[in-house]
């Protein structure tokens, strides 16, 4: 099984439950699956348990290459549903401070207007199963990012940005 992961906002994709995909609102296409070279970053995972340490390893990831912590959602995407929709998947090299989870990037690719309704119609059907996303407090992002800062094969607090650093810090004080 392939899974991906990607980080939304459920918010703006709950709008279109129960909508036609010509119905669905602008913001969530524009606002959450905002392409680069026509391309929507994604994680490749082995797990669709958001506790696993696979998932928390891309979590950890993705989280690091964020500005600084806050709260996010995540949804998990099945590789081979989507390639079966005709969304090309492409192996690319994530950009983050985690190297050695990097290469478990991958990019949706060759999007166009039909392909990202595509993937705008999966990400809809994906919220009729509550099991397929999951909202990641602050708090819960900073204890996954934690629990890998320093350890043998992830990264070091002090490559994360300004942001990370002082949240980490403020926790380590108060333990």
């Amino acid at each position: 099984m392939s899974l991906l992961l990607r980080k939304f906002s459920r918010s703006k994709w709950e709008f279109n439950l129960h909508k036609d995909v010509g119905e669905f609102s602008a913001d969530s296409i524009t606002g959450c699956t905002r392409t680069q070279s026509n391309t929507l970053s994604v994680w490749q995972t082995d797990d669709s348990n958001f506790d696993s340490e696979s998932t928390k390893d891309v979590i950890a990831a993705l989280a690091t290459s964020m500005d600084a912590p806050a709260t996010i959602d995540v949804i998990i995407l099945d590789a081979n549903e989507l390639s079966g929709l005709g969304v090309e998947i492409e192996e690319t090299l994530g950009n983050t401070v985690y190297t050695a989870i990097n290469s478990r990037h991958r990019d949706l690719s060759h999007l166009n207007y039909a392909s990202l309704g595509v993937v705008s119609r999966y990400i809809v059907e994906q919220l009729g199963n509550e099991s397929s996303y999951k909202r990641i407090t602050k708090s819960k992002l900073l204890e996954i990012v934690m629990s890998r800062v320093d350890q043998p094969n992830t990264f070091a607090k002090e490559n994360l940005s300004d942001k990370w650093i002082q949240a980490i810090e403020r926790i380590q004080m108060r333990c």
